[in-house]
């Protein structure tokens, strides 16, 4: 039975194999002759796809690993020795048959025998070369799902040869040589060599991929790349030759393709891709000779290089030293897949073999700094702990061949190409933490040299190392595209340094370098005004515009607006340069509005405006704001930003204590001193004298002129105003300032004039002194009211914040006179609080303006019988709105506000009928902050909202009383828990501070308020208060606890 059963296995098999030889006799009686065969081509290609996608699906099975790489070879075989043609319907099979081939074949060979290996290796070989003809075949007109597959096999095809460089590395591993850098034999190829030719593919691959490629594909891509960095620099592989500086700078051009356009998150490879990017940064430069031009004898020869012109193919490359090869690397064969570019790839001026480019190792450094620039253009943040390695803190101009920075590249490189990328780095890393480095960085003198260095004070060294080379480069240098990207680099480097923490004879040194370098009368006089046209954001003629030596009109416009962009930055971080430039800065200023009005006059006779007339008027506004600055210098601003608006002084007089509040864009006028400041010792006379030079001679012209943005820059200038400038002028340059602003408000057509003029006129009415004039507050009301109807968002925000700026002035005029004379009549109240009711329903912040507003405004709203005060009937909406914003609003400032004005009223009586609803609804809030149902945006602020919650809290319980609607005091019994707890939280806060300061004292902390928020003497009133409630509604259990509370207190 067994024997049955064998033969008719056997008979199976034979069955098998006669039809399959049956099948080929049929094709080859009717396969047409081999010279036809071959002539169609097409059908060649569709066999082979036929066949790549049957081996393809085979490859689960045991064995199939030689099966694959049989197909393989001849699919190889076929494509170079025919032309065959691949359909592009074909193109994907193939290359889903080269994946699975290095997926089954190749990874499982690497970790096997000598023998195997080098079959695994033939394999890539051949898969490199069919890849290399697919890719000519179908050049850029390949699919998305054709470059994924594509990048795959490349990234199987680098594993699996850095497998083989990692046991060839073996102290004791067999297999080939990787310090030959050659083959076993004549063979196999060169696994460099094939390396140079995947990252090529990979970085052509990536070109065609670009925003189509899959975060996880490019994850993998990033990874391998990041072990290949690895296996270098921890091999120590950085070797000097001409392979190897082929092998580099094609890695690192791929690396470059990869990170130039991220698709996920880089910060677990940052940290290794720039210790190991910074080793090229001088590879090439360590053992060429001539040694490199240190900064003593550093001169750029612009006519070392001159000479009769020779292409780049007729150069000779064989020069001595240029391209010579270590004497154990001469025989290395050329490897078949050389895909080094030509002699083009330099620039013709580059001189490489002049300049000491051994085996042209410029095009490594240069990938490396572009690399860096990749990373920091993707996320600047990742780089500011790294900038120690990159940037030096010390000896900037000596050379380090060992620890080598960007400013080794950009002062020591003998590439032109490689310095102006590595000055376009550094560029790039101080546009991206200038917000870090205008707050942290300091300068501190350096410390005994391996002591601990805080990240704040590096900085400050880096800063002034960049400052040192900068200007050493400056000096010295004449290629013109060179020396734009140093000034570029020293413009960003001017805007960012806070010159306040760094030595102060640093900027004038930067002043006086720059005076003597444009003032050079050495340089080509046309190269220098071809670098000064291509300037025009820099600092090249900052200086040299203002020299009594120099004719303006010499300077092209284009480079006149950079230079007044940087003076203006320079006169704000170093305000002594006002006095030093403002006659020059005048006298421009007059000029370009005398030019401007030429130009119009001509236009109108012949035409419309060339093309120069867009850059000058750019240039006229860059002069203006020189001039503010200037202004704001002159008059003493300090230019502060939001000063916690929320601290109204009504609610500090109702704890007897008293904060000084600086008014926002008017620095030197005090909120709670109506007159002159008091500790204000800035002499003003220079001021004065300035603003009125500038409203007869500038102002006026600049008010008018045809173009918007002059406007706006004009009326810019009186956002510097200050209090004691303003009053020390004549009564009709007051009142020009004020009819200008209020004029431009009320008639401009361009929003952006028309937001200026708001600001204008919120600066003036900041000072309580200007509701003396019978007619300019109620300008004022119309003007604002008119433009909280403009459909524009940033006109009606600095409406709002000019409507709570003159409501505040309102307010602090009626504490400094008598109440019963009135500030304002009764209509204009009215009005201002119609306004502000309807802001409180814009914008964010619109309504944090309109709720700040609406605190100042209760002072005036009362609902008592007295004849002195303004029954306004909406006052009831003014509280219903509060409440809600102080419940609901998301906006942390408004919140505040919110809290504030409701403890404006001084008395029960002003808060009216809506005094239980007020009650109730503060302690809805604080219910609220005690149950932590803040969202986690918000946490930060959770301490100040509590404490002015509280702080209103206890304001409003001290006014309640048995008198009160039974509503509210039954409201008060069923929250009498509450209540208890919460005052006895605030009890433990004077227990646990000591030495409290007396209700008569200032409050000193940085947010305004004391240790315990709430005032002793409030808080008393308050337990008081609820302790007479609950003791005339018989509420004995509970009016024994608060009668404990008060007597608590009272031992404080």
């Amino acid at each position: 039975m067994a024997s049955t059963s064998s033969a008719a296995a056997s008979h199976g098999g034979a069955r098998e194999w006669r039809t399959a030889l049956l099948t080929l006799r049929d094709e080859s009686v009717a396969s047409p002759s081999p010279p036809a065969l071959l002539a169609l081509l097409r059908r060649v290609g569709s066999d082979v796809a036929f066949l790549a996608e049957t081996a393809a699906a085979v490859s689960p099975c045991d064995g199939a690993d030689d099966v694959l790489r049989g197909v393989c070879h001849l699919i190889h075989d076929i494509m170079y020795k025919t032309n065959m043609e691949i359909d592009s319907s074909c193109l994907l099979t193939m290359l889903k048959f080269l994946d699975v081939l290095m997926q089954c074949s190749l990874e499982g060979a690497c970790g096997k025998g000598l023998s195997a290996r080098k079959t695994a290796l033939d394999t890539v070989s051949e898969c490199l070369q069919i890849l290399r003809f697919l890719s000519k075949d179908f050049g850029g007109s390949t699919s998305l799902p054709e470059n994924a597959h594509l990048l795959r096999v490349l990234i199987s095809i680098v594993s699996c040869l850095q497998s083989e460089l990692n046991l060839t590395d073996k102290p004791n591993g067999d297999g080939f040589s990787s310090h030959t850098f050659g083959p076993i034999n004549n063979k196999n190829p060169n696994i460099w060599d094939m390396e140079i030719s995947a990252f090529s593919m990979i970085e052509d691959a990536l070109s065609k991929i670009a925003s189509g490629l899959s975060e996880d594909l490019w994850q993998s891509i990033v990874e391998v790349l990041r072990k290949v960095m690895d296996f270098l620099t921890a091999r120590n592989f950085i070797i000097e030759n001409s392979t190897m500086s082929r092998f580099y700078t094609s890695f690192l051009r791929c690396l470059h393709s990869v990170l130039s356009d991220p698709k996920g998150p880089l910060s677990a490879h940052v940290p290794g891709f720039v210790a190991n990017l910074q080793i090229f940064f001088v590879y090439g430069l360590r053992s060429c000779s001539p040694p490199v031009i240190t900064p003593m004898e550093y001169k750029m020869d612009t006519k070392s290089n001159a000479g009769r012109y020779k292409p780049p193919h007729l150069r000779k490359r064989g020069g001595k030293g240029n391209n010579s090869f270590d004497g154990r690397n001469s025989d290395s064969e050329s490897s078949r897949y050389d895909l080094s570019s030509s002699d083009s790839d330099m620039s013709d001026n580059d001189g490489y073999a002049k300049t000491g480019d051994r085996f042209r190792s410029s095009k490594a450094r240069l990938a490396a700094i572009l690399c860096i620039q990749d990373i920091c253009r993707a996320d600047p943040k990742l780089l500011t702990s790294l900038w120690p390695l990159l940037l030096p803190e010390s000896d900037v101009l000596q050379q380090r061949k060992y620890q080598a920075t960007l400013m080794t590249c950009l002062i020591f490189d003998p590439i032109i190409k490689v310095r102006i990328e590595a000055a376009s780095t550094i560029a790039s890393m101080l546009e991206g933490q200038a917000l870090v480095l205008t707050q942290v960085a300091e300068y501190k003198e350096s410390s005994r040299r391996g002591s601990f260095t805080t990240l704040s004070s590096s900085l400050g060294q880096i800063l002034m190392q960049l400052h040192t080379g900068m200007l050493y480069l400056i000096q010295r240098e004449t290629q013109t595209t060179l020396l734009a990207a140093l000034f570029k680099v020293l413009i960003l480097l001017i805007s960012v340094t806070p010159y306040a923490r760094m030595p102060k004879q640093l900027l004038p040194t930067v002043i006086t370098d720059m005076r003597r370098r444009l003032l050079d009368r050495h340089s080509n006089k046309n190269e220098h005004y071809a670098l000064l046209h291509f300037q025009k954001n820099h600092l090249l003629q900052m200086f040299l515009k203002f020299s009594l030596k120099m004719d303006v009109q010499e300077i092209h416009f284009s480079v006149r607006f950079g230079a007044l962009q940087v003076l203006r930055s320079a006169v704000h971080n170093y305000p002594s340069c006002a006095n030093i430039i403002w006659a020059k800065v005048q006298y421009i200023v007059l000029d370009l509005l005398q030019m401007q009005s030429l130009e119009d006059q001509r236009d109108a006779n012949f035409g419309p405006p060339k093309e120069e007339s867009s850059i000058k008027g750019r240039c006229l506004v860059a002069a203006i704001k020189v001039i503010d600055e200037c202004l704001r210098v002159s008059s003493g601003f300090k230019g502060t930003d939001d000063l916690k608006e929320y601290r109204l002084q009504d609610i500090q007089q109702i704890s007897d204590c008293t904060i000084n509040k600086t008014i926002k864009s008017a620095p030197h006028f005090e909120t709670d001193v109506p007159g002159p400041s008091q500790n204000f010792t800035l002499d003003i006379t220079l001021g004065t004298n300035r603003w009125i030079e500038v409203i007869d001679r500038l102002l006026p012209q600049g008010l008018s002129h045809g173009s918007a943005t002059v406007r706006t820059a004009s009326l810019t200038c009186f956002a510097g105003m200050t209090y004691d400038v303003f009053f020390s002028l004549p009564e009709n340059k007051r009142e020009y300032v004020t009819s200008s602003s209020i004029h431009a408000a009320l008639n401009d057509t361009a929003p952006a004039v028309r937001s200026a003029a708001c600001r204008a006129i919120g600066i003036v009415a900041c000072f309580p002194s200007i509701l003396s004039s019978p007619s300019l507050p109620g300008k004022f009301i119309d003007a604002i009211e008119f433009n909280t109807r403009n459909s524009s968002t940033p006109v009606r925000i600095t409406a709002s914040w000019a409507l709570a700026n003159l409501c505040s002035s309102i307010r602090f005029r009626a504490l400094d006179t008598n109440p019963s004379a009135g500030v304002l009549d009764k209509s204009a109240i009215s009005l201002l609080v119609e306004i502000a009711l309807r802001l409180a329903k814009d914008g964010e912040k619109v309504k944090s303006n309109a709720v700040r507003a609406l605190g100042y405004l209760l002072r005036f709203i009362r609902f008592n019988n007295h004849s002195d005060t303004v029954d306004d009937p909406r006052a009831s909406s003014v509280y219903s709105i509060l409440l809600l914003l102080l419940r609901d609003s998301n906006n942390y400032k408004i919140r505040m506000h919110a809290a504030v004005a409701l403890a404006v009223p001084v008395s029960r009586l002003d808060y009216g009928s809506s005094f239980p609803d007020v009650v109730q609804g503060i302690e809805h809030v604080l219910e609220s902050l005690s149950s932590n149902s803040l969202s986690p945006s918000n946490f930060k602020h959770r301490g100040n909202l509590e404490k002015q919650v509280t702080f209103t809290a206890l304001h409003l319980f001290s006014f309640v009383s048995p008198k009160d609607d039974q509503s509210l005091r039954d409201f008060l019994i069923k929250k009498a828990s509450f209540l208890e707890d919460w005052l006895k939280s605030l009890f433990s806060l004077f227990n646990n501070v000591e030495d409290q300061p007396s209700a008569n004292e200032a409050i000193n902390d940085e947010d305004g308020f004391s240790p315990n928020v709430a005032q002793k003497a409030m808080l008393s009133s308050a337990v008081k208060s609820l302790l007479d409630i609950y003791t005339s509604e018989n509420q004995h259990t509970v009016a024994q606890r608060f009668e404990q509370l008060a007597r608590s207190l009272e031992l404080v």
